[in-house]
């Protein structure tokens, strides 16, 4: 299990030089590389990386949002060639999420489609995502949905939303692990620069709830942090560093 995932945006194969530096540091081990658009030339990218960078890791994430496909079946199907192309690039482990809006096929009935015909000796791991700082009847929908989507049993890792309560880590950890001992978990956790606070303050991520207390500065989000990731490394839990 890794320790540390660093998350990155990357849209384009046309690399900053900033980029290139940071993929080439002999301190990085693993990234994820989120997907928040149509059309993004992954493969390539992926690519890119490796020539930058042989000895990284690489989490691609594959968001069912830009991805949806005419049926159910063309979906799962193009899902499929995609873990096969990943797994020519030596991918271990790619993040399914159904993205916000939900679109017309989500991750559980994509996964339920994919357990059928899944082969996990020859793709990559699944991961999928949790959010256990919800509260009430959407708490409720979501364990839910991490149940059925663990019922597939094809998922290998859960990463959690982003919150800053240790209560309800901790608790949301010995809830997963009840329902799958084996499990990797991983806490997720933002990058607390002044610009990315003063811009969540007035335009806050949808279900991600996090208090003045942490948007008050940086200086308190990266106690905050801290915390959370002595709390991680206690549980033997990973985490993934939002970039």
């Amino acid at each position: 299990m890794r320790n540390i995932i660093y998350e990155l945006s990357i849209y384009s194969t046309d690399f900053s030089d900033k980029l290139i530096t940071q993929l080439s540091s002999p301190t990085l081990d693993t990234i994820s590389i989120t997907n928040k658009k149509f059309n993004i030339p992954i493969l390539e990218i992926i690519k890119n990386i490796q020539n930058i960078n042989p000895n990284l890791s690489i989490i691609p994430y594959y968001s069912l949002k830009y991805n949806q496909k005419e049926s159910l079946q063309a979906t799962t199907q193009d899902l499929i060639l995609q873990l096969e192309a990943y797994r020519n690039l030596h991918i271990k482990e790619i993040l399914i999420i159904s993205g916000v809006p939900k679109p017309q096929y989500t991750t559980i009935q994509v996964l339920s489609s994919l357990a059928t015909i899944y082969k996990s000796h020859q793709y990559p791991q699944i991961a999928v995502a949790y959010n256990p700082f919800l509260t009430g009847l959407d708490l409720e929908m979501e364990n839910k949905a991490i149940q059925q989507k663990l019922e597939s049993d094809i998922v290998s890792s859960i990463y959690l939303q982003i919150g800053i309560d240790l209560n309800i880590i901790q608790q949301a950890i010995q809830y997963l692990r009840n329902i799958q001992p084996k499990l990797n978990i991983y806490l997720s956790l933002m990058n607390p620069s002044l610009t990315r606070l003063t811009q969540f303050r007035y335009r806050p991520w949808k279900g991600v709830y996090l208090p003045e207390e942490y948007l008050k500065s940086t200086s308190n989000a990266n106690t905050i942090n801290q915390s959370i990731a002595n709390l991680a490394k206690k549980l033997q839990i990973g985490i993934i560093q939002g970039d």
